[in-house]
């Protein structure tokens, strides 16, 4: 095996694939960490499997510039973190040669300069890419933007959940309702997180397509998906299996459980609550910080739930959020506008801490926020983007973009008893 590229568009090439052969690792599976190199006339395939995730992508001239010139083909499999090191230490314009020597060892030489050397074992087995066996089924298929995948999957990922025991919250779903609309929503069981999204032909839906992803391997997808500059992703979402290609790039996930539901989430985001409430995003900022401040080492080391209490006056227009640990806070901030036709002018509301400072950190200043609450022991709905001028329908409540695209992005969360 022997080939000369240039290192800055090699490494392009690699980074998606080394991302799935880092941080897609199945414990003690046999061929984390490892990256393939098929060298071939005309392109590099590079291979890495993780144990529940694989990745391929074929580098070459067409694809990338880097000046590739196969001089003798061949397989190597080598550690991927030693491989990129050894790459970075070249500069990006630099052109290098590398070959098997002796059948057990990568040289990566300069081509300016033959003694400027790194070197790195081979491992005997190669890793495969694994082709998916849909057992005669028929996938469902989306062509989706990339960018959009890319942001809103990301903004979600902080309600994912991770415990077995709650399998459905171990994966997130993605909602198609035809070209010009879409849906992303996650959630742990007691929080979740949800981003709908409209604009002009973000996909080639022909009518409403639901796909489920596996929480643990769509971080490994996310960071490959950045790595990259294609317009679209192709998504094929089988029984046990999700397939993405952008380009001559190929992603499997091969560990999706067939036996997992999703709940139906409009049961939450069409509600008509029977309390709405605005507040201003800047006005929670201290507020907040104040009740973290009581989250303290020993608190922490007890591994209790650090909780927050939200006394609601409607006749005063102010929510004072108090803490009654160790540590004590009171803080007060202001409603600006109240919907209801209750009589009942007070409402309590306890809740884990960490999901309004997670609501509060994902809002800018001068956002406003609608709170729809139903009762004392119903989750609590909230919405971004409210209207500054009053409670309103949230399906009205839209941050536009330079793109064309309007965005909705709601939390809803479980309260805890008394």
């Amino acid at each position: 095996m022997k080939f000369t590229a240039q290192v800055g568009g090699l490494l392009k090439g690699l980074k998606p694939v080394l991302v799935v052969a880092t941080k897609g690792i199945l414990k003690d599976y046999q061929f984390g960490g490892l990256v393939t190199l098929n060298v071939v006339n005309g392109y590099i395939q590079a291979i890495a499997d993780g144990g529940k995730v694989s990745a391929t992508n074929e580098i070459g001239n067409d694809t990338y510039s880097i000046d590739y010139v196969c001089d003798m083909d061949g397989t190597v499999t080598v550690n991927a973190v030693d491989l990129e090191n050894a790459l970075s230490s070249y500069a990006p314009s630099d052109k290098i040669s590398c070959e098997l020597v002796n059948g057990s060892t990568v040289k990566i030489s300069s081509i300016t300069d033959s003694d400027e050397v790194q070197t790195m074992p081979v491992v005997g087995t190669p890793c495969q890419f694994h082709d998916i066996n849909a057992d005669g089924q028929k996938p469902t298929k989306l062509s989706i933007r990339r960018d959009i995948f890319q942001s809103y999957a990301s903004k979600i990922m902080f309600a994912y959940g991770d415990q077995e025991q709650y399998k459905q919250f171990t994966y997130w779903v993605l909602r198609s309702f035809g070209t010009n609309s879409l849906r992303f929503v996650s959630g742990t069981g007691t929080i979740f997180a949800v981003a709908e999204v409209d604009g002009a032909n973000m996909t080639d839906a022909k009518g409403d397509i639901k796909m489920l992803f596996p929480n643990e391997q769509t971080t490994i997808l996310l960071g490959m998906l950045k790595e990259l500059t294609c317009d679209k992703i192709l998504i094929e979402s089988g029984e046990r299996y999700i397939c993405v290609t952008c380009g001559a790039i190929r992603v499997n996930i091969y560990s999706c459980d067939p036996n997992v539901e999703w709940p139906d989430e409009n049961r939450f985001l069409k509600r008509d609550s029977k309390y709405k409430l605005t507040t201003k995003a800047a006005n929670w900022k201290n507020a907040i910080k104040g009740i973290l401040a009581t989250n303290n080492v020993d608190l922490k080391e007890e591994n209790k739930v650090h909780n927050c209490v939200l006394n609601i006056d409607l006749s005063k227009k102010v929510i004072n959020a108090k803490t009654d640990h160790t540590l004590k806070s009171s803080r007060k901030v202001p409603i600006e506008d109240i919907g209801t036709n209750e009589t009942t002018k007070e409402v309590k509301i306890n809740c884990v801490s960490k999901y309004m400072s997670e609501i509060i950190s994902r809002s800018n200043d001068e956002e406003y926020l609608q709170f729809e609450i139903e009762d004392a022991n119903q989750p609590v709905v909230v919405r971004h983007y409210a209207d500054p001028n009053g409670v309103g329908n949230y399906l009205a409540f839209n941050k536009p973009s330079e793109d064309g695209l309007q965005e909705r992005y709601s939390v809803f969360f479980a309260t805890l008893k008394d």
